[in-house]
Formats: structure tokens, C-alpha cells, sequence
């Protein structure tokens, strides 16, 4: 037997051993538990009731070994999924250590990146949570969330990035919105821009990444900046040169370094790709 928080006695054989080489550290070179059998999903349903109080009530390590483990047992099981990242999602929201949302992270991005049949509502639950997650008042815990999501657009339907991760980066990017939101928000916009048509490129991402190179923040107008030669890749017509040119004539006698630098960027790329042919 082995004794969680609160007192209860939970038998041995469901709680996996984090050193005894059943599960790898996710994002370390390691994979994320699958550990099958029939048994163990036998005895899945007693683990899921055992977990919202426990992982609660619990210190990280029994937290970090019931998330791993829990995730590489549900993966067929789309309800009892529902159910974790629900139960997940209520611990972020409450006091945890950067370690235990770090796990989930990688557990969040293992499910959208390794498996690729997953219910519809699992996908938006997970985006749904992350999206909770990146606006938290801790800066190193946003900067995670903030990554994971930028890393996760790569691998998300297209459906999703329209319906969830483009208005986010839109609002992110309205004026009057703080330097940090600007920032992320340009962030996103590049990082969409080739998972999407190109003319919802040309409609909602080109026109609001022009007015950031406007900001009045150099910060804001350098990392705006850097997003044209990605957006210039997405639309591959010859049209992104009169489209885009224009902005980057103007940020070439901008005052700051950073900016100049960041535009310097985007030359350069364009410059390689006319001798290339690319945008003729």
C-alpha cells in the first residue's frame, strides 16, 4: 500500500515509481507514458476518482506522478479525459509550483503534437486551458504558457487556430492594450500566419501587423517587424511585395536600434528571395 495526502491508503500498483524508469521526463529527451495494460485499465476509473482529491490535497511530486501517469492511461478514453483537464485546470488556478505547471505544459503539449486523433473537445479543452494560463500575474509562468502556445499552433486544426488562437492574438494586439500584450500578440499573428489561408493572412493578420510597426513602443514595432518575412512565406504571390514593402521602407529610418535591427531582418530575406525568383 501507499499512503497520499489525507491519510488514504492507495494500493502500490497504482501509483507508478518517478525513478524506477516507468516514465521519462517529458521534454528531456524522454517519451510520455504509455503504459498499457489491461489491469491497469481495469483500476483506471478508482485512479480517477482517487485524483481530484489527492492531487489536490497532495505536495508536487505525488501531483507531477499522477498527471504523468494519468494522461498516458486515458489516451482512448476521451470522457475521462474531459474530466482531467478539467480537474487539471482547477489546480492552475490555484497556488502550484512552477514545476507542476511546467508538467502539465509538457503533458498538454504531448497530446496535441503525438496524438493525432483526438476528440474535437479534447483539443479545445486543452486550448481553452492554455489560453486561461498565459495571462497569469507570475511573468515566468506566462513566459512557459505563453511558448507552449506558440509551439502548439504548429500542430493544432485549422478550425481551432480561426475560432480560438486568432482572436486572442487580435485582441492581445488592439491598441491600448500594454506593451506585453502587443508583444505576444504580434507573436502569435507570425506564428499563424503560415498554418492559415492566405486570404485570411492578407485580412486579418497583414493589417494589424503593419499598425504594430506603428506602435509608439519600439519593443512593439521590432517584434512586429520581425513577423513579415514569416507572413511574406505564407502568401508566396507576387502581391506581398507592394503589400509589405511599404512598412518596411518606413521602419528603415526608425530611431531605434532594435527596430532597425529587426527590419534589417526582413531586407535581407526579401533580397534573397527576389534573386531567387521566389517574387517574380
Amino acid at each position: 500500500m501507499c499512503l497520499l495526502a489525507g491519510g488514504r491508503a492507495v494500493p502500490s500498483s497504482l501509483v507508478p515509481n518517478p525513478v524506477g524508469g516507468a516514465y521519462k521526463k517529458l521534454g528531456r529527451g524522454g517519451e510520455f507514458p504509455t503504459v498499457i495494460n489491461s489491469s491497469i485499465h481495469e483500476k483506471c476509473p478508482h485512479l480517477l476518482q482517487l485524483m481530484k482529491p489527492d492531487i489536490g490535497n497532495g505536495n508536487d511530486l505525488q501531483r507531477i506522478v499522477l498527471v504523468r501517469s494519468m494522461f498516458g492511461l486515458l489516451l482512448n478514453k476521451e470522457d475521462r479525459l474531459l474530466d482531467v483537464l478539467s480537474i487539471l485546470q482547477e489546480l492552475l488556478c490555484s497556488p502550484t509550483s512552477i514545476e507542476f505547471q511546467f508538467e502539465i505544459g509538457e503533458a498538454y503539449k504531448f497530446l496535441l503534437e503525438k496524438v493525432n486523433d483526438l476528440a474535437a473537445e479534447v483539443n479545445l479543452q486543452i486550448v481553452r486551458n492554455i489560453l486561461r494560463n498565459i495571462n497569469s500575474n507570475d511573468s515566468v509562468t506566462r513566459a512557459a504558457w505563453t511558448e507552449l502556445l506558440l509551439e502548439a499552433i504548429d500542430y493544432l486544426p485549422k478550425g481551432l487556430l480561426l475560432s480560438e488562437i486568432l482572436p486572442e492574438a487580435l485582441k492581445k494586439a488592439r491598441a491600448g492594450e500594454s506593451v506585453l500584450a502587443k508583444i505576444t500578440g504580434s507573436k502569435f499573428l507570425g506564428r499563424q500566419a503560415t498554418r492559415l489561408d492566405e486570404a485570411d493572412v492578407r485580412s486579418y493578420i497583414v493589417p494589424v501587423i503593419q499598425a504594430l510597426c506603428k506602435d509608439t513602443d519600439a519593443a512593439v514595432r521590432a517584434s512586429a517587424s520581425k513577423q513579415i518575412p514569416v507572413i511574406a512565406k505564407a502568401l508566396k504571390l507576387k502581391e506581398c511585395l507592394p503589400l509589405l514593402m511599404p512598412t518596411i521602407i518606413d521602419l528603415s529610418t526608425d530611431e531605434s536600434d532594435l527596430v532597425q535591427e529587426a527590419n534589417l531582418e526582413a531586407v535581407v530575406f526579401f533580397l534573397n528571395n527576389v534573386d531567387n525568383g521566389n517574387f517574380l
